[in-house]
């Protein structure tokens, strides 16, 4: 049986950790053929020449079945595979149609499920046979208990293959849709004086025509003062995060063009805007190589403080996981999501309106200073990155071991000593049944006892006074 295995790292093969999966099932399973293409390698700069795209075009069409395999890099596959993807679409003649698919994913399993929601989806997209996926730790190679499993989920792959089983599917189709957005001025519309926020704008449209276009210029219409504006297109951007990890000691990328510097002058900025237009499932592959650039920045939020909005042209209702992707995206930023308008609609003076009251909502938090409260997307992402960085990667990573300690973010429960003391005296306590009976019928009352008292104490004239002078009322 032939394999085509898609290789996502830009690392190429043999320094891909995912990569060491397939030459350990080359070893397990001689008879078949693992025949692997190193995508993320090939598009670093995003590029790809017509005869090399079309020769790895005739070898996923020669094969069984196809592995997808590549690290996690902000949560979605590196930008250079994104890419791939792009232009799998442009093609007239599907070659994956009714092939077998799955994913291979080694991570640290920081939001590695959205990754491999994406894929699924796309692989239902492009006519593929999704079996499932197979998201490995980072080192769970190292332990013979994980490549068992990993043999027995190729192993059940292979089977599949040779018996032709069906396949269940989990994504509707996208449906899209033609719309022509046309704004129109409010000559009711008070402009917002922006003269003392730095409001900037990231897109990546080519064309002035299109409905993201528009919807920009609408939005910057909206302010007394001139919006900055960058395009990723057009700044000196050279390629795709190489994964190379060297930014980890002073947070400085190897390459030598202007991403450090466009990050910079985003980076302090009062409200920030993203706007563009849906590809496939994600935004293009150049927001991608721009999320994945971003690492440079290490494992700490690059947006604190800022209130950020939304502009997407595309079908955003119909793709949960990219709307999920993006509150995570923004919570771990440390910013608040304001707002996120989309040209669904249909209706140019309903997004004119929604427009309006994004920019003068997003104006208005950020004079009272406000972020929306943490949700799991916080707590739990930077749980599992305070756990990474406190071990052996937090010598390579030394800025952010630094920043976690600077904000005492290495907060591990076994360091509370005063609940793991009451933890202990309580539970010998409740070893009597006279006690345990007592404390299940005070329990409602004492889960709510210390709110009681404290809203009892509360003088609400002074209260509400000084919240009031704190966000500037």
């Amino acid at each position: 049986m032939k394999l085509c295995v898609l290789n996502g790292s830009p690392k190429g093969n043999k320094e891909s950790i995912t990569m060491q999966y397939i030459y350990y099932s080359e070893r397990l399973f001689p008879k078949h053929n693992f025949e692997s293409i190193n995508i993320g390698q090939i598009l670093n700069n995003m590029k790809i020449n017509d005869k090399r795209f079309k020769t790895i075009i005739q070898q996923i069409k020669s094969a069984d079945g196809i592995i997808w395999c590549f690290p996690i890099y902000t949560t979605l596959v590196p930008a250079q595979l994104k890419k791939f993807i792009e232009l799998l679409f442009e093609q007239d003649k599907n070659p994956f149609q009714d092939k077998y698919t799955i994913c291979l994913s080694t991570s640290m399993k920081f939001y590695d499920m959205m990754a491999h929601n994406y894929m699924n989806a796309v692989c239902e997209d492009l006519g593929l046979k999704y079996v499932g996926f197979y998201s490995a730790h980072t080192f769970d190679f190292l332990e013979f208990k994980y490549r068992r499993k990993w043999y027995t989920f190729l192993d059940y792959f292979l089977n599949i293959i040779g018996e032709q089983q069906q396949i269940t599917k989990r994504y509707l189709p996208i449906k899209d849709r033609e719309f022509a957005y046309n704004p129109e001025m409010d000559s009711n519309f008070k402009k917002i004086n922006n003269q003392e926020k730095k409001i900037v704008i990231l897109t990546d449209y080519s064309n002035n025509d299109t409905n993201i276009a528009k919807m920009i210029e609408q939005f910057k219409n909206c302010f007394t003062e001139k919006i900055i504006q960058y395009n990723i297109n057009k700044e000196n951007i050279k390629g795709g995060c190489l994964g190379c990890l060297k930014c980890g000691l002073d947070n400085q990328c190897v390459y030598k063009d202007d991403f450090c510097q466009l990050f910079q002058n985003i980076k302090n900025s009062d409200i920030l805007v993203y706007a563009g237009t849906i590809k496939d499932r994600f935004l293009s592959s150049q927001f991608k190589m721009y999320f994945d650039r971003c690492f440079h920045n290490g494992h700490t939020p690059s947006m604190e403080g800022m209130q950020i909005c939304f502009l997407i042209s595309g079908p955003l209702s119909q793709i949960a996981n990219l709307r999920e992707w993006i509150a995570a995206m923004v919570e771990l930023g440390y910013a608040n999501l304001v707002d996120i308008v989309t040209d669904e609609y249909e209706d140019s003076k309903i997004i004119d309106r929604l427009i309006r009251n994004m920019a003068k909502n997003a104006v208005n938090l950020n004079e009272r200073d406000y972020s929306s409260p943490s949700t799991f997307y916080e707590v739990g992402g930077y749980k599992i990155f305070r756990d990474m960085i406190f071990g052996l990667p937090g010598a390579i990573f030394r800025m952010d071991y630094n920043f976690f300690k600077e904000r005492e973010m290495f907060n591990f429960p076994t360091r509370d000593w005063k609940g793991r003391i009451s933890r202990v005296f309580l539970s010998f306590l409740l070893k009597s049944k006279k006690i345990r009976k007592k404390f299940k019928s005070n329990l409602p009352y004492a889960m709510t006892a210390a709110f009681h008292k404290e809203m009892n104490e509360i003088d609400f004239v002074n209260e509400l006074a000084q919240i009031k002078q704190e966000i500037n009322v």
